[in-house]
C-alpha cells in the first residue's frame, strides 16, 4: 500500500523472481500483500515491528510509538485516497478473524478499522465447519464470487486470520476491436514450441520505449477510469539462448533475473521523456490463476524473519494482556521476550487475471495465519507473440498493484 519506495519495489521484483518457475505463468498482487503485512505493523512491537518497517518501507528512523503511529497514519491516508479515487474499479476489503476465546486489543482493533477499514469478527475456530463457511462466504462476497474456498480447514489453535480481498475491473482507454482478433502463433520460452492462441490487434498512439540495457521493448496501456492507471508490458526482443539440451536461459528468464527498480524506473522515465508513438500492437488474450501457498520462505530471503519465529516474534499488541489464551509458547521458549503470544505461521495468496479486448479483470486474496517513449513519424510494430512480463501500475508516484509473467496464454 501507499506508493512503493525503492525497497518495496525491489522486494516485489525479488518475490516475482523467487516465485517464477520456467514455463509457468505467474501472477502476484503486491498491493494486497503490503496491505496485510502493514496490518501486522500495527499489532507488533520491538524488533519485530522494526524489521517489518525496514523490509517493507526502508524505514529505520522511527524511534517511538508516536512516530510509528504517525507513519502508519500517513500510509493509511494514501491507501484511503487510492481506494476513494478508484472506487468504481477497485474494491478492497480487509478482514481479521479472532478466535472467540481471545480478545483483540482495543487499540489494535481501532487501528484496523480506522487505518485499513478492516472488519473484525470473533469466531469459534473449534467449530471448524461453521468458521470455514463464514470465512469463505465473506471472501466470496467481497471478490464478487471469483475466489472460493480460501479456507478448507482450520487449526483450532490458530489465534487470528488476517485476510485481504481485492476485485479490480477496468476497461482499456483504447479498446481492441474483437472483429480483428484471430488465431496466431505464440512462441514459448524454449524458442521452439508454438501454440495457437487468440491474438488481439489495434493501431493507436501509446507510450512506448525501447530499453537497450535489457534488450526489451515496453508499452503502457492506460485504463479508462484514470490515465495514471495502466498495464505495463515488457517484451524481450528475442527468445534468448536456450540450446537443444535445454541449457541456457530464455529471454524471459534473463529479464526476470536482471529486472530491478533502477531498470523499471529507467523504462518509465524513458517513456515520459519521449513523445507517444503510433504502435501496431498485437497482444494475446490471456487468463492466469496463481496460488502461492508458502510465501514465508520467500519473505525470509528478503530479510523478514522475526515474524515467523515463535520464540522471538513480538505481536503482543494484537491481544489484550489479560487473555489466558496462549501460554504454552512462553513455557517452551526460555529466552522469549515478555508475553510474545503470537507468531505468523502462514502467508498465502490466490490471484487471478483475465485480459481481453475490453480490458482487465483481476482478483487477489491474501491470507496470513497468526498462530498463538519515441517520435510519432512512423508506425512501430510490437507483436507480443512470446513470453513477457506485465504489471498493473499506478504512476506518479509509482505503485505496483499486480505483477505477472505470461509464458503460455493457453495455460490458465
Amino acid at each position: 500500500m501507499s506508493s512503493n519506495n525503492e525497497k518495496s519495489i525491489d522486494l516485489i521484483l525479488n518475490l516475482t523472481k523467487s516465485l517464477h518457475n520456467s514455463g509457468t505463468n505467474l501472477l502476484l498482487c503486491p498491493y494486497s500483500l503490503l496491505t496485510t503485512l502493514s496490518m501486522l505493523i500495527a499489532g507488533s512491537r520491538g524488533k519485530t515491528r522494526n524489521e517489518l518497517l525496514k523490509v517493507l518501507y526502508s524505514e529505520t528512523r522511527l524511534s517511538n510509538d508516536e512516530e510509528i503511529q504517525q507513519f502508519l497514519q500517513k500510509i493509511s491516508k494514501k491507501h484511503q485516497e487510492f481506494i476513494e479515487t478508484y472506487k468504481n474499479v477497485w474494491h478492497q476489503a480487509s478482514m481479521v478473524y479472532c478466535r472467540d476465546d481471545l480478545k483483540l486489543d482495543s487499540s489494535f482493533a481501532q487501528s484496523l478499522t480506522k487505518m485499513f477499514q478492516a472488519q473484525t469478527k470473533q469466531l469459534n475456530f473449534h467449530s471448524i465447519k461453521d468458521s470455514v463457511r463464514i470465512i469463505n462466504e465473506d471472501v466470496y462476497k467481497e471478490t464478487k464470487g471469483f475466489v472460493e474456498n480460501i479456507v478448507n480447514d482450520l487449526d483450532p489453535e490458530i489465534a487470528l486470520l488476517l485476510i485481504d480481498a481485492i476485485h479490480f475491473k477496468d476497461i482499456w482507454d483504447k479498446q481492441f476491436d474483437q472483429n480483428k482478433s484471430h488465431l496466431q502463433s505464440f512462441r514459448l520460452s524454449d524458442g521452439k514450441t508454438t501454440v495457437e492462441t487468440w491474438m488481439m490487434h489495434q493501431t493507436a498512439i501509446f507510450n512506448y520505449y525501447e530499453y537497450e540495457s535489457l534488450n526489451v521493448r515496453a508499452i503502457r496501456l492506460p485504463y479508462r477510469s484514470n490515465q495514471r492507471l495502466a498495464m505495463l508490458i515488457i517484451l524481450p526482443s528475442d527468445n534468448g539462448s536456450v540450446d537443444d539440451d535445454g541449457g541456457g536461459d530464455s529471454a524471459i528468464k534473463t529479464l526476470i533475473k536482471q529486472m530491478n527498480q533502477n531498470h523499471l524506473k529507467a523504462i518509465l522515465d524513458g517513456m515520459l521523456a519521449t513523445a507517444p508513438q503510433k504502435i501496431e500492437l498485437s497482444l494475446p488474450r490471456f487468463k492466469i490463476s496463481s496460488t502461492h501457498q508458502h510465501l514465508i520462505e520467500h519473505f525470509r530471503q528478503s530479510g523478514l524473519c522475526l515474524l515467523f519465529d515463535q520464540c522471538q516474534a513480538d505481536l503482543s499488541a494484537m491481544l489484550t494482556n489479560d487473555d489466558d489464551g496462549i501460554k504454552q509458547q512462553q513455557q517452551q521458549c526460555s529466552n522469549v521476550i515478555e508475553n510474545p503470544r503470537l507468531y505468523v505461521s502462514e502467508i498465502m495468496q490466490k490471484a487471478m487475471i483475465e485480459v481481453n479486448e475490453q480490458g482487465t479483470e483481476a482478483i487477489a486474496l491474501t491470507k496470513i495465519s497468526v498462530r498463538n517513449k519515441r517520435s510519432a513519424e512512423f508506425i512501430e510494430e510490437m507483436i507480443c507473440d512470446r513470453p513477457f512480463m506485465f504489471m498493473i501500475i499506478l504512476s506518479d508516484p509509482l505503485n505496483i498493484l499486480f505483477s505477472g509473467i505470461l509464458e503460455n496464454p493457453l495455460s490458465s
